[in-house]
């Protein structure tokens, strides 16, 4: 929205500053929305999360991976891994498919399909049947949702679903270490939950 339509945006400096909107805002999403909008506030954070792969860890180490993929030669390999182990690398719902391709894997989509690490249900999974009977009963080792999902599946899955978060890079390019997009970086940072692989439940953007 903000490198789209900013030009269009209304600052909303002053009308923060006026209901001292920041006396209770997260510091690190404020400062993500201005760095986004050019250097000014011309969008308010008011319900943070973020969007991204969850983990299975359980799975992981079943599989033999001590620590979550970096680059999509990694992310194949990973999911390889967990193929070979006897697992489904990868599961999703008709609710959040559309991100999956969209925003996660792009392009290099045909890889994991044509490889067979999707879940044989992903085309049929209604909301919630891939992340309740797949993701959260331990045989799909990787979904991708909103920061809300640990909370959905905690009576579920209890500690096995477990947080990562890592940077894919898609493509090869000059540019040797990953970055995570802004927003995601300031959420993690803001929840202290810092880009690395813990056991507890959240998520890593590819």
């Amino acid at each position: 929205m903000n490198t789209t339509w900013g030009s269009c945006l209304l600052d909303l400096e002053e009308l923060a500053k006026a209901n001292d909107y920041e006396a209770t805002a997260n510091a690190g999403l404020m400062a993500a929305c201005r760095e986004v909008g050019g250097g000014t506030l011309k969008s308010i954070p008011y319900q943070p999360n973020v969007f991204a792969y969850f983990y299975n860890m359980d799975i992981f180490e079943e599989a033999g991976l001590t620590k979550v993929p970096e680059t999509w030669d990694e992310f194949l390999d990973t999911c390889q891994k967990i193929k070979d182990a006897g697992y489904t690398p990868i599961t999703n719902d008709n609710a959040y498919i559309a991100s999956l391709f969209g925003y996660h894997m792009s392009c290099p989509i045909g890889e994991p399909a044509s490889k067979g690490y999707f879940s044989e249900r992903i085309e049929s999974n209604q909301w919630p049947a891939g992340q309740n009977t797949e993701l959260a009963m331990g045989t799909a080792a990787m979904y991708l949702n909103g920061s809300w999902l640990p909370n959905e599946v905690k009576d579920i899955a209890g500690e096995a679903l477990s947080e990562a978060a890592s940077a894919i890079r898609q493509w090869k390019a000059e540019r040797t270490e990953p970055r995570l997009p802004t927003m995601v970086r300031r959420y993690l940072q803001s929840t202290q939950n810092p880009p690395r692989q813990s056991r507890h439940s959240s998520s890593s953007p590819i």
